[in-house]
């Protein structure tokens, strides 16, 4: 994320979404947490190989969402202008994806 660019091949951003859904049995806050700074990086990325990486951090990242009160750190992956979050976060989502080329695949498993 320093880096600012997503160099990854597609097998080593699935590898990575692997160890990031593994990760949540271990430390299921830190997985969250990393989630969030994730998806705010990867929203940005337009490449294929995001997509493996936000089907592994979006699903968390949402269902955060949807509970009465969030965390402060997920207040900085989106835009909350409406008070529904989770609709905001579905609409980012696809916009993204049409302007991408990330697997529909991926986002359809996410």
């Amino acid at each position: 994320m320093a880096r600012r660019v997503l160099d990854l091949s597609y097998q080593a951003a699935e590898a990575a979404g692997r160890i990031l859904w593994d990760s949540a049995k271990v430390n299921n806050r830190g997985y969250i947490r990393a989630s969030a700074a994730l998806l705010r990086f990867v929203m940005h990325e337009r490449g294929m190989s995001a997509s493996p990486i936000v089907a592994a951090v979006f699903p968390s990242v949402y269902r955060e969402l949807q509970q009465d009160s969030i965390p402060d750190f997920l207040s900085i992956v989106f835009l909350f202008m409406d008070w529904d979050r989770c609709k905001i976060a579905r609409r980012d989502l696809a916009e993204t994806l049409l302007s991408s080329k990330w697997r529909p695949r991926d986002i359809a498993l996410a």
